[in-house]
């Protein structure tokens, strides 16, 4: 709403400007399902904004539809505070200064493990059942590029066959370097992470 030329807020604040501070960087515990920041405020380390921002749409989606409920907001709230400070503690002391959007790290994650969570909520992670039924599948997913089409193997929206399509196209890494950088990122961040 705007009142007096400013922007204000229905309750007692703005929205959360940190986006380790909102549950899973997506809702600020204070709006619940009604507000959802989608590719705002998240940067990997290494990887796109666009993909991290289309998992989280489907979160999004999902809660809107109504097939996902979020939590209570004391456990939203909890969960957001763990979040918040495993991303100072990973990230550094820059971190800390969480006042708004312009300073520190706060903005930034460990994309492959943030989107595996997401993507558990949502019900599309990859499968570890690939490495022993699927081998050649799980080999580009853990060796190959990371591309949101990861997510669309299996789950709520997912489309196999051109995901498929699109994974077989993907190169796995052809030099040493590639092939060891690809795999330590997979699977020491990824696969643990996977239930």
């Amino acid at each position: 709403f705007f009142e007096n030329g400013g922007l204000t807020f229905e309750g007692s604040s703005a929205p959360e400007s940190c986006a380790c501070g909102r549950f899973l960087r997506i809702f600020d515990p204070a709006f619940g399902d009604k507000l959802g920041f989608i590719g705002m405020g998240i940067r990997p380390l290494v990887g796109s904004i666009p993909t991290v921002a289309e998992i989280q749409a489907r979160l999004f989606a999902a809660v809107v539809s109504g097939s996902k409920k979020l939590p209570p907001t004391d456990l939203m709230i909890a969960r957001a505070a763990e979040d918040k400070e495993m991303a100072f503690r990973e990230f550094g002391e820059d971190n800390k200064n969480a006042i708004s959007s312009s300073n520190g790290w706060k903005g930034v994650t460990n994309w492959i493990p943030y989107m595996d969570i997401i993507a558990r909520e949502v019900g599309c992670e990859p499968s570890n059942w690939w490495l022993i039924f699927r081998p050649l599948l799980a080999a580009k997913v853990m060796v190959g590029p990371m591309t949101v089409v990861h997510y669309r193997l299996r789950g709520p929206g997912a489309q196999y066959k051109t995901a498929r399509k699109i994974m077989s196209g993907l190169p796995i890494a052809s030099r040493v370097y590639d092939l060891m950088f690809y795999t330590a990122v997979h699977w020491t961040l990824a696969l643990f992470k996977w239930p």
